[in-house]
């Protein structure tokens, strides 16, 4: 399976998050738009037979129905609304990483295959290779064990855990050097997490995978020490534009 050509961050993200919307927006939004045309007709209808203070709660009616309808249509579910935020949080990954890419880094974004998965981010530069996935959470992130866990702001004592992303990033950067390992002699794939949300440790490693704020990222890339391995640039680029691929799931 081969790489797509390198797009925008995050396009695959906002392209799903624009699919499954319109499917909601039919699904959902589309009788609501019908009764909400029918109340605003009756109540201009209506606002024609009254005079004084009836027009000024008629027009408030109507109004107030158009904005409920617009209101909702741009308030999808949040097995929707995840994907844009997904796409944001690549995007701001690609701008903080934007100022390597004139000190002599490699930088690909949203790498597909015709199996429909992605790969965010990929960096390559004197310190290796790394693999990048972003994560645009709301709340605040921290490392307990060996998982990624995120309490609300809004109440510390609850949250969620962000099971099984250190075997996945594990899994997903040792299939994509053994894939360039060949042509490459690449031996070692870096994982990083890059988090968009409150981190107070603003680095951690769990295992071998490491999780960096993405307003830390850039500086922590820099602060890596030269690879032991020989770092072919050229060549390197040349094998990640060129390679087959099996399925990498970053999911």
């Amino acid at each position: 399976m081969m790489f797509g050509p390198d797009r925008t961050a995050g396009a695959s993200a906002i392209r799903r998050f624009d699919t499954l919307v319109r499917a909601w927006r039919r699904r959902v939004i589309r009788p609501f738009l019908l009764g909400t045309v029918v109340l605003v007709i009756g109540f201009s209808v209506a606002n024609a037979f009254v005079a004084g203070q009836a027009k000024f709660w008629l027009g408030m009616l109507a109004g107030a129905t158009v904005t409920l309808y617009l209101a909702l249509r741009d308030s999808p579910p949040f097995h929707i609304e995840k994907w844009r935020l997904g796409g944001v949080g690549e995007r701001r990954t690609a701008n903080a990483l934007r100022p390597l890419r004139g000190e002599g880094w490699f930088i690909c974004h949203d790498r597909t295959r015709d199996n429909r998965t992605n790969v965010d981010h990929i960096v390559v530069g004197n310190a290796g290779v790394f693999l990048l996935d972003s994560k645009n959470f709301s709340g605040e992130a921290y490392i307990e064990g060996r998982e990624l866990k995120v309490r609300w702001l809004e109440d510390p004592e609850e949250g969620w855990t962000c099971y099984g992303i250190v075997s996945r990033m594990r899994a997903a950067s040792a299939d994509l050097k053994e894939k360039i390992e060949p042509e490459t002699g690449v031996r070692w794939v870096q994982p990083v997490v890059v988090l968009w949300t409150r981190f107070p440790a603003r680095v951690a490693k769990v295992s071998d995978v490491a999780f960096v704020h993405g307003d830390a990222l850039a500086d922590w890339l820099r602060a890596r020490k030269p690879s032991a391995q020989l770092i072919d640039l050229e060549r390197i680029c040349r094998v990640l534009d060129d390679q087959r691929w099996s399925s990498i799931s970053l999911r």
